[in-house]
């Protein structure tokens, strides 16, 4: 992920973190907003 290192070692998340170094996201909203495609994009970038 781009903000991998943002995240983890400018912001020092990675001192925080008891479970590993993943990400979860919980997308919220009606049907129709894009939560379903914003989760596609996540996904195969993680596979690049």
């Amino acid at each position: 992920m781009p903000r991998y290192l943002t995240v983890y070692e400018k912001w020092r998340f990675i001192n925080k973190s008891t479970c590993g170094l993943s990400i979860t996201a919980l997308f919220s909203g009606i049907s129709g907003t894009g939560k379903a495609m914003s989760a596609e994009v996540i996904a195969i970038q993680q596979l690049n």
